[in-house]
């Protein structure tokens, strides 16, 4: 087989071809999954202003009765919204929930 100068032939083109399009679906893959990890965290726990504020004072290690007084709400008050917190984070202490926090862009 004479190949002219210049030109491929159309078997190494076909290959060159199929590489592109799996690379180019390798690139598009990393793309979605991060945009499904992004929308998956979005839409599975949703925080008040409240709790945000509850869960960033919990990571300064506040007590209840310093948040409440903060907040102007009763420690009992502070206790329910931090049992709820926990409930929503799947954790069971305090220092889970500054993880939790860290992990998530919650606290900085």
């Amino acid at each position: 087989m004479q190949i002219k100068k210049g030109l491929l032939p159309l078997f190494y083109l076909r290959n060159i071809l199929i590489l592109c399009i799996l690379e180019l679906c390798l690139i598009m893959n990393e793309k979605v999954k991060k945009c499904m990890v992004f929308s998956e965290r979005e839409t599975l726990i949703k925080f008040t202003e409240k709790e945000i504020s509850i869960i960033k004072l919990i990571c300064e290690e506040k007590s209840s009765k310093e948040i409440g007084e903060l907040l102007f709400l009763s420690a009992r008050t502070i206790e329910g919204i931090r049992s709820k917190i926990l409930d929503k984070m799947k954790v069971k202490t305090p220092a889970g929930m500054a993880i939790y926090a860290i992990k998530n862009n919650l606290y900085n």
